[in-house]
């Protein structure tokens, strides 16, 4: 009687612990891939920060280069700051420099008279959103400002 029991109870921890390991595995599998989604998303997303931060800096430097480039004939016969037409490609070369292309200059004008400004945006990739989500790629607009290097009272000095 004894050892019935015994076997019995054996068989029964027995099951019990099978079931708790299937459970394990269950949830391990459920709980596996939301841990991979929330760390490439964690992952692509640091990345986009980072990338929109470097792309400010290279909007900034890109506008100081852009004010360098002041139209002094321009300013001499309007009284009014311009900057020269090369200065996009200037700008865009510095972003090119800071960012290996991920940041596209699309414009560069002058603003409240003396201040240049370069507008543009800036793409990075993310392989993880676009395996889970089937999203590629993450743009952001940035915009760099700085005071033209002639011209901030108007006078061309």
């Amino acid at each position: 009687m004894k050892s019935r029991c015994r076997s019995r109870i054996r068989e029964r921890d027995r099951l019990l612990t099978d079931e708790r390991g299937q459970s394990f595995v269950v949830m391990f599998l459920i709980l596996l891939p939301l841990l991979l989604l929330v760390l490439g998303i964690a992952h692509d997303l640091g990345n986009a920060a980072a990338g929109t931060a470097i792309a400010q800096d290279a909007a900034d430097l890109g506008a100081q280069e852009a004010a360098k480039l002041v139209d002094v004939g321009y300013l001499e016969h309007h009284q009014v700051v311009a900057v020269r037409p090369e200065a996009l490609a200037v700008a865009q070369m510095v972003a090119d420099d800071l960012t290996g292309g991920a940041f596209r200059v699309d414009r560069v004008y002058v603003a409240r008279r003396n201040l240049v400004v370069v507008e543009g945006r800036v793409s990075i990739r993310t392989p993880f959103l676009d395996a889970f989500l089937g999203i590629p790629r993450i743009t952001r607009p940035v915009m760099g400002v700085a005071e033209a290097a002639h011209g901030v009272e108007g006078r061309g000095e």
